[in-house]
C-alpha cells in the first residue's frame, strides 16, 4: 500500500470486484481505451487479470481517496508487446467526476516513486491532451505513434536514468508497505 496526502493506493481486493467492473463496463470511465467499456463478461475476466498480475507483484492499483475511502480509479505498471517484445506499462484511469484535480498525477507520481523499474511505456490518443499532459509532468517523453488494435497512439518513455525524478513536496508518499512495484 501507498499513502500520499489524499490518496491510499493498494492493490485491487477480490472485495472489489463489483466497484471496479461497473468501473470497466462505464464508457465514461473507459474512454480513451484502446478496449473501450467492456461487457460484464470481459469486465469480469479483466478483473481477474488485474488480480492475477497483482499476485505478481505488479498491476494496476486501486486509487482510494484516504478522505471518503471512495474507488475512484487505479493506477499502475503491467507488460505490454511493443514492437515484438515484451515491456512494461504505466497505465492509469480515473473517474470522470475526479477529473482534473490531479489525482492521476499524484497516483503515477507515487507509483513510480515505490517502482524499481528504469524504463517504462505509455501510449494514449492524441485527443486524450489531459493525459497527456500528465505524463510530460512525470518525465515521460515523446516517441511518436504507436499503432494498437489498428488504431494510432502516442507512444511515451519514462527513462528513469535520465530525468529528475524529486516530485513536488505534496506528492510525495507518507507511508508504504514494502511492497515493491516492479
Amino acid at each position: 500500500m501507498i499513502q500520499t496526502q489524499r490518496l491510499i493506493i493498494r492493490p485491487f481486493q477480490k472485495a472489489d470486484r463489483n466497484a471496479l467492473v461497473k468501473l470497466l463496463m462505464d464508457e465514461e470511465f473507459m474512454a480513451f481505451s484502446n478496449s473501450g467499456a467492456f461487457g460484464s463478461e470481459g469486465a469480469h475476466q479483466r478483473f481477474n487479470q488485474i488480480i492475477s498480475f497483482t499476485s505478481k507483484g505488479f498491476g494496476k492499483q486501486a486509487i482510494i481517496l484516504a478522505e471518503s475511502s471512495e474507488l475512484v480509479g487505479y493506477c499502475g505498471i503491467e507488460p505490454f508487446e511493443l514492437n515484438g517484445s515484451q515491456e512494461m506499462e504505466l497505465g492509469y484511469r480515473i473517474v470522470s467526476h475526479q477529473r482534473g484535480q490531479g489525482i492521476a498525477t499524484e497516483a503515477a507520481l507515487a507509483v513510480l516513486a515505490h517502482s524499481s523499474m528504469h524504463q517504462l511505456f505509455a501510449y494514449v490518443e492524441e485527443l486524450n491532451r489531459k493525459s497527456i499532459r500528465v505524463l510530460v509532468r512525470l518525465g515521460f517523453k515523446n516517441q511518436g505513434e504507436y499503432i494498437v488494435n489498428g488504431k494510432p497512439y502516442q507512444l511515451f518513455e519514462y527513462d528513469r536514468d535520465s530525468i529528475n525524478t524529486q516530485s513536488p513536496t505534496e506528492l510525495t508518499p507518507l507511508a508504504s508497505s514494502n511492497q515493491n512495484l516492479h
